[in-house]
C-alpha cells in the first residue's frame, strides 16, 4: 500500500519541502541560494549582498553563462529510509502487477547507501564515484510508480552530476532517461509533489554536464513544454522554481549557440510571459519562495537578450508577449530588492 510521504511516521521530506521550525533542513534554494551570474552562494553571502545587486547594472544578474544545478543532498539517510520503505512495498507486489521485478536486492540497497554517503561527503564537488552496482540499482528503481519514485530521483539527480560514472548512469537507462522523466512530469495527477520537483531537478542536472546535454537537446521542445506547464500550472513554488531553472539553463545554451535559435527563444519567452504577468499583478511584497521563481525567470529573459544571435528578435518578442509590460511593476515591488533591481536592469535592456 502507498504510504503518504508527508504524514507517515518518520516521513521522508525531500529537501525542497519547508521543514518544521524545530528541525531546519538545508535546501539549495535557501541555504545555498542561487546568485545570478554565478551558481550558488552561501546564505551569509546572499544576505550580505541582497541590498546591492543593482549597483553594477544588468551584469550583476545576467547573462547566466553556465547551467544551474541542484547539487546538494543534505539528508541521504532519510532518502534511503523512504527508499527502503517503498522497496518493501514494491517487493510485496505480485509478479502480475509488474512491480516485484523492480524491487531492489539487499546488495543493491547497500550500493545506494554507499552512494548516498559519498554524495553527502563530497557535497557539490562532483567527486563521488557512481559505481556499476549503484548505477544498476538506480536504473532499476527509476521504473517504480510515480507515487514511490521520488527518493530514487533524489539520488539520481545528484548521481548524474558526478564526474566518475554519472554520464554512464544517465546514458545507460532504458528506456532513455529524459523521456522517462517527461513521462513522470506528464503524470502529475498521479504523482506527489516531490516526484514532480525531483523530476524537474533531474532534468536541470542533465543540462549541466556537457556530455549529457545532448540527451536533453534531443527532446528540447518537449522539455520546454513540460517546464512551461509546471511554471504556469499553479503548483508548489519548488516545482515552479525547478521549472524556471530549466528555462534558465536552456537560455544559457541559446546564448552560447552560434546559430539563430528563434524557435527555442520563442518557446522560453512564451513560457515565462504569463508567469511574469501573474507575478507583476500580485500586490505588495513578494514571498521568499516566489522570489526565487521570479528572479530565475528574469535572468532567463536577460540571458536571451544577451545572445550573440537573435537579441533583437528577443527584445521585440518580449514586447509582443507582454514581458516588457510586466517589468515595470516588478521593478517597483517593495521587496525583495534582488527582484526589483533585476527587473529594472532588464527593463532598461528590453527598452
Amino acid at each position: 500500500a502507498n504510504v503518504d510521504p508527508f504524514t507517515a511516521a518518520g516521513a521522508y521530506r525531500p529537501s525542497y519541502q519547508a521543514p518544521p521550525p524545530a528541525a531546519p533542513v538545508e535546501d539549495p534554494l535557501s541555504a545555498n541560494r542561487y546568485r545570478p551570474g554565478g551558481a550558488y552562494a552561501g546564505a551569509a553571502a546572499a544576505a550580505a549582498s541582497a541590498s546591492s545587486p543593482g549597483g553594477s547594472g544588468g551584469a550583476a544578474f545576467f547573462p547566466q553563462r553556465s547551467p544551474v544545478p541542484f547539487d546538494t543532498l543534505p539528508k541521504p539517510e532519510t532518502v534511503l529510509t523512504k527508499l527502503k520503505e517503498f522497496n518493501a512495498a514494491q517487493a510485496a507486489l505480485g509478479n502480475g502487477d509488474g512491480g516485484a521485478g523492480h524491487a531492489l536486492t539487499d546488495a543493491e540497497l547497500a550500493a545506494l547507501e554507499a552512494l548516498g554517503a559519498a554524495l553527502k561527503a563530497q557535497g557539490p564537488s562532483r567527486a563521488a564515484a557512481v559505481g556499476p552496482e549503484a548505477s544498476a540499482a538506480l536504473r532499476k528503481a527509476v521504473h517504480w510508480p510515480a507515487a514511490r519514485v521520488f527518493p530514487v530521483l533524489d539520488l539520481l539527480r545528484c548521481a548524474v552530476l558526478q564526474t566518475a560514472g554519472g554520464a554512464a548512469l544517465a546514458r545507460g537507462c532504458q528506456p532513455p532517461l529524459v523521456p522517462l522523466l517527461l513521462g513522470l512530469l506528464a503524470a502529475s495527477a498521479d504523482a506527489p509533489a516531490p516526484t514532480t520537483v525531483m523530476a524537474l531537478r533531474a532534468v536541470c542536472n542533465l543540462t549541466v554536464a556537457p556530455e549529457l546535454q545532448g540527451l536533453v537537446g534531443e527532446h528540447a521542445a518537449a522539455v520546454l513544454e513540460a517546464a512551461s506547464e509546471h511554471l504556469n500550472g499553479g503548483g508548489p513554488a519548488p516545482a515552479r522554481t525547478a521549472a524556471a531553472t530549466v528555462l534558465v539553463n536552456f537560455a544559457t545554451f541559446v546564448m552560447a549557440s552560434p546559430a539563430n535559435e528563434e524557435e527555442s527563444q520563442a518557446q522560453i519567452l512564451s513560457a515565462i510571459a504569463p508567469a511574469l504577468a501573474a507575478a507583476a499583478a500580485a500586490p505588495g511584497s513578494m514571498p521568499p519562495a516566489e522570489e526565487e521563481v521570479v528572479l530565475r525567470m528574469l535572468v532567463a529573459v536577460g540571458t536571451l537578450c544577451s545572445s550573440a544571435q537573435g537579441a533583437a528578435f528577443v527584445r521585440t518578442l518580449a514586447k509582443d508577449l507582454g514581458v516588457a509590460e510586466s517589468l515595470g511593476p516588478l521593478a517597483a515591488v517593495p521587496a525583495p530588492e534582488r527582484v526589483r533591481a533585476c527587473a529594472a536592469a532588464l527593463k532598461a535592456t528590453v527598452g
